[in-house]
């Protein structure tokens, strides 16, 4: 079906809407990688171990109350494997998950009253990913089902939800808000009065509902994650696409208030989570909620300048923004031009954070991204550093460079393989002068199409008919360009379709849905006229057929068929089998012979 011109004309637009917000900034600081991928694998190493020696004996950090902290921090220990294809940190990984084990069950720390449930997640999506960097380890896979189980009795099910409670809660939940079910919400902690849903926890559990489905195949972990999603969707996200913090589900009190801080954590554990569930379904509505949510997170605002450094309101970045942005990088699973846009994205939070976070040798990493740096570890300053220096890995530069003997070549698994893009020659000029031409063929190809579309209704020749088989279907109508059937002698009078005053053709076929476009003939024919023109079409009435007035032509007919149709035409009367040839004339010569 051919597309309107107003549909078309809307599709080219959003087009180059969709390319222009693709386009590099050219206030970005430096959106390209200059440091040789050796650099920024030692760069990241070195982060990684100085944080492993802030841990304390019970395997969190000393300086950190957040225990989930800790649980970031292995999970970037086995993505940093993994995007170098090692196994460095596989042994202290698994020292460090049976020591927090001992902490609480289901890494659930017992020392707290009421531990948040995201904290005891960020265990479980590390033992996830160390499940797949480490040759599907099984140990790893129990540490990360037995967490899934933990944060599956805190998530809302579509029972709750019709039984109006929930198990250790002490309030009536509301059913539905924003006209969409609250099921796939995570609560905040177990607190009984507590009816916050959170987007943080309900976040880490989609993560690692997504990384199971895609491991184990089991439809049941891929349906977690489906309602996860689409909780945060409905219930948490804004109109401008930024996921939100918390919602109430407490039917009674202040039921569906949204928290609206607009914190980055919330955006890019949804980023995480959508990039590995579109990597492995290949679903075009996640793809394209992926696309959505990228297309708002990256020029937002909320949490960065016009230099693109993410500053958050606390005056720190972000890991779960860029982790959720190397999620998405690594597994390439955008478009080609989108892929090019998260990695500028991603080169400029890493610069800063080499340029600006850190004093030169201290692989220690301070607070702000836009500096001054700070001499005192955080483990969480420490670990927002790490989600940069680590999804960095994945990009490319154009320096050559060969790694030291004790840190292989940089690859990525089966499960994981990027299309990196080439950064090089880009400068602001470029970016300038590519949306202007960008622009401008958009532009010209609207005007193109809008003349084309002009040119073709005045110059749309009318309907092609066929003329193998028309039909009438109105009694006595004769549908010009045929002679009448009442004619005699086979005659041949000029005509043409479009005469003036000659209905059209549409008109003179009666072309309706509900007739048969093969109406059956009558085996006898009474009178045949040859169609003016080409002199092929025949006509033929017959008493099944007059109000039908078939027309075929005698093209179509055997030889036989048609001599024995104008026999019939010029005897009168229909041919009989027992019939004998007709007499030829006597004349004197054939007498003679005899």
């Amino acid at each position: 079906m051919a597309m309107s011109l107003p549909v078309f004309v809307v599709v080219l637009v959003l087009t180059a809407m969709l390319g222009a917000a693709q386009v590099t900034p050219a206030s970005w600081r430096q959106p390209n990688i200059t440091k040789p991928l050796a650099e920024r694998v030692r760069l990241a190493g070195a982060a990684l171990d100085t944080a492993i020696d802030r841990l304390g004996i019970d395997g969190y950090f000393i300086t950190d109350d957040a225990t989930g902290t800790a649980g970031d921090l292995y999970a970037q220990m086995a993505l940093f494997d993994m995007a170098t294809n090692q196994s460095k940190y596989e042994t202290a990984l698994g020292q460090y998950f049976k020591i927090v084990l001992q902490s609480g069950v289901n890494f659930s720390n017992s020392g707290l009253t009421h531990p948040f449930i995201s904290d005891s997640l960020a265990f479980g999506n590390a033992a996830a990913y160390a499940y797949v960097a480490y040759d599907k380890n099984p140990i790893f896979l129990q540490y990360a089902v037995d967490s899934w189980w933990w944060g599956r009795e805190h998530t809302l099910s579509t029972q709750d939800i019709s039984a109006g409670k929930f198990p250790g809660m002490n309030f009536t939940l509301v059913k539905v808000c924003q006209n969409a079910t609250m099921a796939g919400g995570t609560f905040q902690n177990n607190d009984p009065k507590n009816s916050l849903v959170e987007g943080y926890a309900s976040g880490y559990f989609l993560v690692l509902s997504a990384l199971l489905a895609e491991a184990t195949s089991d439809p049941v972990y891929l349906q977690a994650a489906t309602e996860s999603s689409t909780f945060i969707q409905t219930q948490l996200t804004n109109v401008q696409k930024i996921v939100q913090a918390d919602i109430t589900a407490d039917a009674k009190s202040s039921p569906c208030s949204v928290i609206s801080d607009t914190d980055p954590t919330q955006s890019g554990l949804m980023l995480e989570g959508l990039a590995i569930l579109s990597s492995f379904t290949k679903n075009a509505s996640t793809q394209n909620l992926l696309n959505e949510l990228l297309l708002a997170v990256i020029p937002n605002t909320g949490w960065q300048g016009e230099n693109g450094i993410v500053s958050t309101d606390s005056g720190g970045g972000d890991m779960n923004l860029l982790r959720g942005l190397g999620a998405v990088y690594s597994r390439n699973t955008t478009t080609p031009e989108l892929q090019r846009y998260v990695g500028d994205y991603i080169a400029v939070q890493f610069n800063a954070v080499v340029d600006f976070a850190t004093s030169n040798g201290t692989d220690i990493y301070g607070d702000s991204w836009t500096g001054p740096p700070s001499a005192n570890f955080s483990g969480l300053n420490q670990t927002d550093a790490l989600g940069a220096l680590i999804s960095a890995l994945y990009l490319q530069n154009d320096c050559t460079s060969t790694l030291s003997p004790s840190a292989p070549s940089p690859t990525i698994l089966a499960s994981l393989v990027p299309t990196p893009l080439s950064h090089h020659g880009r400068s602001k000029i470029g970016v300038i002068v590519g949306g202007t031409i960008g622009g401008v063929v958009a532009l010209g190809i609207i005007a193109a199409a809008f003349w084309l579309w002009l040119r073709q209704r005045r110059e749309r020749p009318p309907p092609v008919v066929p003329s193998a088989l028309l039909y009438e279907p109105f009694p006595g109508a004769t549908p010009s360009p045929f002679i009448p059937s009442t004619s005699t002698p086979i005659t041949s009078t000029p005509s043409s379709p479009s005469a003036p005053g000659a209905p059209s053709p549409l008109f003179r076929l009666g072309i309706k849905p509900e007739e048969p476009q093969n109406p059956p003939r009558s085996p006898q024919m009474r009178s045949i006229a040859v169609s003016a023109g080409d002199g092929n079409g025949v006509r033929f009435d017959g008493p099944d057929i007059e109000q039908t007035g078939a027309v075929i032509r005698t093209s179509d007919l055997p030889t036989e068929r048609l001599v024995r149709l104008l026999n019939e035409r010029l005897q009168g009367r229909a041919w009989d089998e027992e019939d004998t040839p007709p007499g030829y004339p006597v004349t004197d010569s054939t007498r003679s012979s005899t």
